[in-house]
């Protein structure tokens, strides 16, 4: 190989590793999972040197992303709730997300392999499949788009400089091939806009195609995944089936008042209508509780909360505080509930599980002078309702709260929906 193949050789691995670093990411893993990381960019590394250069049919990435795999599974299977709730790598989507990475991964090493080799049609397929699936893990709806047309691209410039390394193999080369690849590049670039514009005018209608076919029977919803628009389907089919995971907030004028309009959460972590992640409550511990705390835990509601010793209970829900679910006030900071109860938080809805099931709970507004107020961004955006999932919530808000007016009325109405 002479020195200029070699500088080029050299440059498509630095440019491999940059992809792969950026896909990472993108996936969350540079600021959840450290030592899913950390292995990973090791091994990227080494694959630089000469002396550890990954040779495809070796695949040593198999064998560490595998036992990686399985130690999480067996971590999520023996380790305690809490840890698989607090540490990502403990959590089996990290493996799920891993198996997927890794093909990526080794297909860019067989892309990148040295000049003269050539690249299967079979490996080019599952490089596209896995760039499209890489980049669609755990980003917004508007980076998505953006990352899925340059993943495309990026896997057509690999397949052209595949390309253009065998035919500076067998004839040497020549400037019209270059100039050529330049210009096909830029097709790719058009053509993977294009998909990716059908891909989002299309979803809608492929999130209904496979909402119909699914019937709902996995609980689930049933999204396409390419730009992370959410799907709710026929709501009123999910009354009996699913309303344990649907989280209505309710309107109020008032404050301390309720989440105005309708917002939808999965309570398995999935975002429907810009709300934030269903996340375990922090257990707040101080010595200065009130005497009347001494057998209940205080939940610390959202991280602005300050010490539980200056709050005061909060009227929510009258009457009703006894349940497994509960709708909390946006400013409200703390709650109390059972010692041996486990408290989820999902802004706006409590989920308490556990055998504390059934005992009173109080939740409480901060009087510190140091407490924050939530901030009118913060409250836009827990408020918002996307437009396009309206005309599905209009006929479901009539159906449930009919003429109710109050905040009472229509919390109310609420408890009875959900206890059809």
């Amino acid at each position: 190989m002479n020195a200029g193949s070699e500088r080029r050789w050299q440059a498509a691995r630095l440019a491999a590793l940059f992809l792969v670093l950026v896909q990472c990411a993108s996936l969350g893993l540079l600021e959840e999972g450290h030592l899913f990381a950390t292995i990973m960019g090791g091994i990227a590394c080494l694959s630089l040197v000469r002396r550890f250069q990954i040779e495809p049919q070796q695949a040593p990435h198999w064998m560490w992303f595998a036992a990686l795999a399985l130690i999480q599974a067996v971590k999520h299977r023996v380790a305690p709730e809490e840890i698989n709730e607090q540490i990502t790598f403990f959590n089996t989507v990290a493996a799920y997300e891993a198996a997927r990475f890794l093909i990526f991964l080794q297909s860019v090493q067989l892309f990148v392999r040295r000049p003269g080799g050539r690249i299967p049609t079979w490996v080019a397929g599952i490089a596209c499949l896995s760039m499209v699936l890489a980049s669609n893990v755990r980003l917004n709806s508007e980076t998505r788009p953006l990352c899925m047309a340059l993943s495309l691209t990026f896997v057509g410039g690999l397949a052209i400089f595949a390309a253009l390394n065998r035919r500076r193999a067998t004839s040497g080369g020549d400037p019209i091939g270059r100039w050529l690849a330049g210009g096909a590049l830029g097709l790719v670039l058009l053509a993977a806009t294009g998909i990716t514009h059908a891909f989002q005018r299309l979803e809608g209608k492929l999130e209904r195609w496979l909402s119909e076919q699914a019937m709902f029977d996995r609980g689930d919803d049933a999204t396409s995944g390419f730009s992370g628009r959410g799907q709710i389907g026929d709501i009123t089919r999910w009354k009996n089936r699913d309303a344990d995971r649907v989280a209505l907030r309710v309107h109020s004028e008032q404050t301390p008042g309720y989440l105005r309009g309708m917002v939808f959460d999965d309570l398995r972590g999935r975002l429907w209508a810009d709300t934030a992640e269903v996340r375990r409550l922090g257990e707040y511990r101080s010595r200065r509780l009130p005497a009347s705390h001494n057998n209940e835990r205080i939940y610390r509601l959202h991280p602005h909360a300050y010490e539980a010793h200056v709050s005061e209970p909060m009227e929510f829900w009258p009457e009703t505080r006894t349940g497994d679910r509960l709708f909390l006030p946006m400013e409200a900071a703390f709650l109390s509930a059972a010692a041996d109860a486990i408290v989820v938080n999902g802004h706006g809805l409590v989920i308490r599980t556990g055998a504390g099931d059934g005992a009173p709970y109080t939740a409480m507004l901060d009087t510190s002078p140091d407490e924050r107020p939530l901030s009118d961004e913060d409250r836009r955006r827990y408020l918002v309702v996307n437009p396009h999932l309206q005309p599905q919530l209009e006929p479901f808000l009539e159906e449930i709260f009919g003429n109710a007016e109050t905040s009472l009325e229509k919390t109310e109405r609420l408890t009875g929906f959900f206890r059809q």
